[in-house]
């Protein structure tokens, strides 16, 4: 019963927030111009690669790790969100310096994201989820209405974003973080140097899995911005922020068995573990990825046509595209999930790595072709092969521990 209750919380909350987000670029693409939304897409997929690599997933370590001190784990967030910022100033300095404003103010928000993000390991390791839903609910809330209200009275969008990070800071210092520490009684111990840098170490691989994975995401954002425009980026990136929709769902879902699949690894329930994930968790991914599918194909020329306008309805069969490709991800997620819940960290820079070089290959071949639909048969291809080999990791390492748990 508890399971239900924290997954329908923080499902709704992500959806809530999902939503939010989406209505970003809605109101973007009806107030300013599809080259607005392309500039602003292009910030995310900058900013999102640093700033998952910074994430290191901090948060599913501490609650992974039975005894952990959390101060180590906040000053290990600092010290990357520093660096994180420094990045993103010399990207935007040097290689985009027409977007110089935007991406620093994307980032930054990303960035603060992540302070937050920290906070809920607290809730998350006690398994109150539905405590971070209503908190992630009102901080949404919070900073995104002055954001559209800015836009639609300046139709600037750096004032915009500066006034939504502005709240954003203050939500994570007057609120969530006093909130937080108070509800869970945190007692601040004194950080240890030698510590923090074992959670960087261990997080390390993490960061880089993910930036890597941000990256395949975001690599044809690149290149059609540079063989196409910022117009086609920012049709392509509308519609396909279904796909960043779906991610944070399923994102949100599987962390929240995360704390379950693990008790099943410590107890050597494998054979439960395996039946949630090839089953359970398979069967709810492919039935909301069937769903996306089935409603893109029959509603979605008059969806983009209603919320974007006329002239991204020519695009309607991009939005079927990437409804299979969401499908396959939902998949996908389960299998990562699984991967942490065993522990079997060590195999992610590999497959991330391969994933890198078949994106480059693949992507540039496609779009160079194929211009925006090539965009698309680009996740297609890389996210079914993604599953496929996640799926067969997760099947080697927990009949490997299987094995030597009998002998």
């Amino acid at each position: 019963m508890k399971i239900i209750q924290n997954v329908s919380w923080i499902f709704g909350a992500n959806l809530f927030i999902s939503f939010c987000k989406w209505l970003i670029l809605v109101i973007i693409a009806r107030v300013l111009t599809p080259e607005d939304v392309g500039a602003y897409t292009l910030a995310f997929a900058i900013g999102a690669p640093v700033t998952l690599f910074a994430n290191m997933k901090l948060r599913s370590l501490y609650i992974t790790e039975e005894n952990g001190n959390f101060s180590n784990y906040i000053y290990s967030r600092n010290i990357l969100s520093v660096i994180a910022f420094i990045v993103l100033v010399l990207i935007g300095t040097f290689i985009y310096p027409s977007y110089f404003f935007i991406i620093i103010l994307v980032g930054l928000i990303k960035i603060f994201d992540l302070q937050s993000d920290i906070y809920y390991a607290l809730p998350h390791k006690k398994e109150d989820m539905d405590y971070i839903g209503k908190i992630m609910i009102s901080k949404h809330l919070t900073t995104l209405i002055p954001f559209f209200i800015t836009l639609i009275i300046t139709k600037n969008l750096v004032i915009s974003l500066l006034i939504q990070l502005t709240i954003q800071i203050l939500f994570l210092v007057l609120i969530e973080k006093k909130i937080i520490e108070k509800r869970y009684l945190l007692n601040r111990k004194t950080f240890v140097l030698k510590s923090i840098k074992k959670v960087i170490l261990i997080g390390l691989p993490l960061g880089f899995v993910q930036m890597v994975f941000s990256f395949n995401t975001s690599f044809p954002r690149y290149l059609l911005e540079y063989f196409e425009s910022t117009e086609i980026l920012g049709y392509f990136s509308a519609i396909s922020y279904i796909l960043v929709i779906g991610n944070l769902m399923m994102n949100a879902i599987t962390q929240n068995f995360l704390p379950f699949l693990s008790r099943k690894i410590h107890r050597k329930e494998f054979k439960s573990f395996k039946k949630n994930v090839y089953i359970n968790l398979t069967l709810f991914s492919l039935g909301l990825g069937v769903l996306s599918v089935v409603i893109s194909y029959f509603f979605g020329e008059s969806f983009l046509k209603f919320v974007y306008g006329v002239e991204y309805a020519k695009y309607a069969d991009i939005l079927v595209l990437m409804s299979i490709a969401l499908a396959i991800n939902f998949v996908s997620w389960n299998f990562d999930t699984a991967l942490m819940a065993l522990r079997y960290i060590s195999i992610l820079p590999k497959l991330v790595t391969l994933m890198f070089f078949l994106t480059i290959f693949v992507g540039y071949f496609m779009i160079v072709n194929y211009g925006i639909y090539g965009a698309t048969y680009t996740l297609i291809t890389i996210n079914l092969c993604q599953l496929i080999l996640r799926a067969i990791f997760v099947e080697l390492k927990i009949n490997h521990i299987s094995k030597h748990t009998n002998n």
